[in-house]
C-alpha cells in the first residue's frame, strides 16, 4: 500500500468523524458476553441499545427517525474522499434481506418432503445448524 495513500485516508477519517476509546464500548460488551455464554440474541440487544445510548450521548440532537433510517438502510458517508465513502457506506437490515430470504427459502425447501418420523431424535436435539446439516443431507440420499 501506497503511505500516502493511508495517510490521506486516516486524515479524511480525523478530519470527519469523532474516533476516540468510546467506540470501543459495543466490542467489551460482546466479549464479555461472549466470555460468559450470554445467547447470541440478548448480546445482540445489549449491543445494539449500548450502541444506541452511545449514539444519544454523542448527538443528543440526533432524532428516533434518523436512527430507524440509520438501522433500517445503514450508513452514508459523505466525505471528500471516494475510497473513504465507499468503505463506510454499508449495510442496515433492508441490504440484508436477500441473504435473509436465502435462508428461510433454504430451511423452508429442506423440510419439504422430509419423514421426521425416520430422523433419530438424538439428532433433532444436536442444535439447528446440526439439524440443517442432517436434514439437508437425508433429503437429497432418501427424497420421498
Amino acid at each position: 500500500m501506497d503511505p500516502t495513500k493511508i495517510e490521506r485516508t486516516s486524515h479524511v477519517l480525523q478530519t470527519n468523524f469523532s474516533i476516540s476509546w468510546w467506540a470501543v464500548v459495543p466490542i467489551v460488551f460482546m466479549l464479555l458476553c461472549a466470555w460468559r455464554k450470554v445467547p447470541a440474541i440478548p448480546t445482540l440487544f445489549i449491543n445494539i441499545a449500548a450502541t444506541v445510548i452511545m449514539i444519544f450521548v454523542q448527538n443528543p440532537h440526533e432524532s428516533v427517525q434518523s436512527l430507524n433510517n440509520l438501522i433500517m438502510n445503514g450508513f452514508v458517508a459523505k466525505t471528500s474522499d471516494a475510497s473513504v465513502n465507499a468503505l463506510l457506506t454499508r449495510g442496515g437490515i433492508s441490504s440484508m434481506m436477500a441473504t435473509v430470504a436465502l435462508i428461510i427459502s433454504t430451511l423452508s425447501l429442506i423440510n419439504f418432503g422430509t419423514d421426521y418420523a425416520r430422523i433419530p431424535r438424538i439428532l433433532m436435539r444436536g442444535g439447528i445448524a446440526l439439524s440443517v446439516l442432517f436434514l439437508s443431507i437425508y433429503n437429497s440420499l432418501f427424497r420421498l
